[in-house]
């Protein structure tokens, strides 16, 4: 009879020097774009007839204006967070990015491949130790079936030190993991806006 053998549980800190930006896909984002298409408000050509179109689509869906405006508030929250209210870097994005990292990694650093990725390592979520945003970012974002631009903002924390856990079920290739979660965040990074820098982080401490 095999016996599984417990995974290497290591305590990770990663720094993020320039920042965090993490606009998650909230389920009410789905919510609002979808009545946001049915009704036609964004086709509207005045703030009057976008009303009135919003108001005749939410009735038929049963839905009140008060119903909607809390779907905008919670699809716009602008981080996950503990239930005390602690922003944190959450695992399903750091397992994205392993996934995303093992697919371009050189081979030399890559552990597994990326569909086994979850099998070798496991994240947990990352407390920030920030409860609040540092500042809002701005810039001009083109529409490419348009070619216009539009103002686009993002809440940002910022010089964040998140520490956590990452369990390796493969202990003899801890060495290599680290060199593969070192050059994700060089690489890659975590969250929103990563092609601009934002979400990349070193490895400032690492311990079982």
């Amino acid at each position: 009879m095999s016996t599984q053998m417990s995974p290497l549980i290591v305590t990770v800190t990663l720094h993020f020097a320039k920042g965090y930006i993490g606009e998650p896909y909230w389920p009410a984002r789905e919510k609002v774009i979808t009545i946001r298409k049915g009704s036609g408000v964004d086709r509207a050509r005045s703030e009057s007839k976008r009303t009135q179109a919003l108001k005749a689509y939410l009735d038929a869906q049963d839905l009140t204006m008060e119903d909607y405006q809390a779907l905008e508030a919670n699809a716009s929250r602008p981080f996950y967070t503990t239930p005390a209210g602690e922003i944190v870097i959450p695992s399903h994005h750091l397992h994205g990015m392993m996934a995303g990292a093992a697919a371009q990694a050189p081979a030399a650093i890559r552990p597994a491949k990326p569909e086994q990725i979850r099998t070798i390592l496991e994240w947990g979520d990352l407390p920030t130790g920030k409860f609040k945003a540092d500042g809002l970012w701005e810039r001009f974002v083109r529409n490419p079936l348009t070619n216009q631009r539009r103002l686009q903002s993002s809440q940002y924390i910022e010089e964040v030190r998140a520490t956590g856990t990452l369990a390796i079920h493969d202990a003899a290739q801890e060495k290599k993991i680290r060199e593969f979660v070192a050059w994700a965040g060089r690489e890659m990074g975590v969250g929103a806006a990563r092609k601009m820098g934002w979400g990349r982080f070193v490895i400032v401490a690492w311990g079982a």
